[in-house]
């Protein structure tokens, strides 16, 4: 019986894998391989799969994918993240280039795990307390700057982190202020938390990013957040919510990305406690807040390879009816509840990776899920009318195009992963080759958006702009990844046939600079928060770096198969199979 149940298992393997499959074996290795017969051939293939996945399930237990920030602080990053993407870069740049150093700086810095004060807080918060009237304080010159701030922000800022509904704020805004001025004790401020205080504070801070207003009292305004904090974990509240929010959007545009996640975690779980992922009440606040949690925690998730606390299952409050909303335009009200759907995929996405977490990135399993993915994705084409370049008028067409694109370049990831790493020649795998195209299809479409938006009159508000600069680099990823594949003489084709929409292009490795070029560009030309600006100097940088390691193509050093070393094994494993991995020299 027990034979039975073996011979079972070896063909459950032997059906997993897509044949052809090239396991990681030396040069001797597969030329003996090649001339066995393909029966055997077939039979070998599959058991080294088998073996190789137990053989990672067993370091998953053991290894996590780790990397430190500038004071040593240490931070989990999942295999599929793009931290671990760009160190895996740098170091197949550095491999395939006679230069000894990169261009840019390629810590990761883009991590902390305390924020970053003065060091006269303490002084500072017990003048702040002083005040009767605490967190109602006076931070900012004049009323009518900080109606011109809120006005800034809500025109150039809250479209793209949909968290208020503008007449309820301004009416909570105007209470402040009346608070300040008068304060009548016949007056109702109960509305007027702290929580909420601190979202009036955050929308000022936020805002004078976006125009010319200085605002003097900055590090006062940012203890003030630091005293209203507390008040925000401890109790859920709809203000709560917003305030954990707006502060997560704050820190991670001041390079403190982590603190950025946990708040946003917190942020689902005061809205799970208080029911807001139900259809309990048909309370348009409550679906919008939820819905705007979802999509940002999403996206963070996403690019920190980690899991979502949310379970799509348990949600059943619908999107939010911005029908009679007349703060917004139509053209938004299209556009928001587009991405809204658009973001129910990435929760695909999110969770294919930890349903594939065994499998080798050419099992069948993976491959037919790959595809599963793509023609459902194919259908939110149509179904959300994504414009083509040639047809994008406004911003709002803009943001939806490369959103849609991004997510394709996702579904690609793993698998360019895997070629690069391993010389893979796609023209003899008609099935990988589509899926490669179809990510690379994606990021170009990406960067000729970009370049072209930049010819244009949209109205690319930079409150929004680190959204565009995110999608931007992954891309930029994704093509530097494939020309280092074309850089090496041992595969089976110098450019690759690309069909981007309706015209026929190819890509090559001289290429691939040029679309990098256009996302750098593009990110250039706006004024970015310390966030971004870090992301455009790294793609800046890589156009750069594979300049030198076509330099050292063309030296005729003959690279053949890219050698891993040890912890660079752990990162190659890591990316296409979404084991944990622990990296000591990040």
């Amino acid at each position: 019986m027990d034979d039975v149940v073996d011979e079972s298992k070896l063909l459950e393997a032997e059906a997993k894998v897509l044949k052809p499959f090239t396991p990681q074996v030396s040069g001797v290795a597969r030329e003996a391989s090649r001339k066995s017969s393909a029966s055997a051939e077939g039979q070998h293939s599959a058991a080294a799969a088998a073996a190789h996945a137990e053989q990672l399930k067993g370091e998953a237990n053991v290894r996590e994918t780790v990397v430190y920030d500038s004071t040593g602080g240490s931070h989990y990053v999942g295999s599929s993240g793009t931290p671990s993407l760009f160190t895996l870069l740098c170091n197949l740049l550095l491999k395939r280039s006679l230069i000894p150093t990169l261009s840019f700086d390629n810590k990761i810095t883009l991590f902390q795990n305390a924020a970053v004060r003065s060091q006269d807080y303490r002084a500072v918060s017990v003048s702040l307390l002083s005040h009767k009237t605490f967190p109602v304080i006076q931070l900012i010159s004049s009323r009518e700057i900080a109606e011109k701030l809120v006005n800034t922000f809500f025109d150039k800022v809250h479209p793209f982190y949909f968290i208020f509904q503008r007449e309820a704020f301004s009416r909570l805004h105007s209470l402040f202020w009346q608070k300040l001025t008068v304060d009548d004790p016949a007056m109702d401020y109960t509305a007027l938390d702290n929580p909420m205080c601190g979202c009036i504070f955050l929308v000022w801070s936020i805002a004078s990013k976006m125009c010319d207003v200085v605002l003097e009292r900055s590090d006062e305004i940012d203890e003030v957040l630091h005293l209203i904090l507390p008040d925000a974990t401890l109790g859920a509240s709809t203000s709560s919510i917003q305030f954990l929010y707006l502060y997560a959007t704050y820190l991670h545009s001041k390079k403190n990305r982590d603190a950025s996640w946990n708040l946003i975690g917190l942020a689902i779980r005061q809205a799970m406690s208080l029911g807001l992922h139900r259809d309990m009440a048909n309370d348009n606040t409550n679906a919008q807040i939820f819905w705007t949690l979802y999509q940002t925690e999403l996206s963070l998730c996403s690019n920190f390879g980690r899991q979502s606390t949310i379970n799509e299952e348990e949600i059943t409050i619908g999107y939010p009816d911005l029908t009679n909303e007349l703060s917004v335009s139509d053209g938004f009200k299209q556009y928001y509840l587009s991405t809204l759907k658009l973001s129910r995929f990435l929760s695909k996405i999110i969770k294919e990776r930890r349903v594939a977490t065994a499998q080798q990135p050419l099992s069948l399993i993976n491959i037919e899920r790959t595809l599963a993915l793509k023609t459902q994705l194919n259908k939110l084409y149509y179904e959300i009318n994504i414009k083509p370049m040639s047809q994008i008028v406004t911003v709002y067409d803009f943001k939806l195009s490369i959103l849609y694109h991004h997510y394709m370049t996702l579904l690609t990831l793993p698998f360019l992963v895997f070629i690069t790493t391993n010389n893979y020649k796609i023209l003899s795998d008609e099935t990988l080759l589509s899926i490669v195209q179809m990510g690379l299809q994606s990021a170009v479409i990406i960067a000729q958006t970009m370049d072209t938006t930049l010819h244009m009159s949209l109205d690319l508000h930079n409150g929004g702009i680190s959204q565009d600069c995110m999608v931007g680099y992954i891309s930029s990823l994704c093509l530097s990844l494939f020309c280092i594949y074309l850089c090496n003489g041992s595969n089976d084709t110098w450019e690759i046939p690309l069909d981007i929409q309706g015209t026929h292009v190819t890509l090559d490795k001289e290429a691939t600079l040029v679309y990098i070029s256009m996302i750098s560009q593009f990110m250039q030309s706006y004024k970015l928060d310390s966030t971004t600006t870090r992301i455009a100097e790294v793609t800046q940088g890589l156009t750069k770096d594979l300049n030198a390691v076509l330099e050292s193509q063309l030296s005729d050093m003959g690279f053949d198969l890219f050698t891993l070393q040890p912890a660079e094994q752990l990162v190659f494993d890591s990316l296409f199979s979404n084991n944990d991995i622990y990296l000591s020299d990040i």
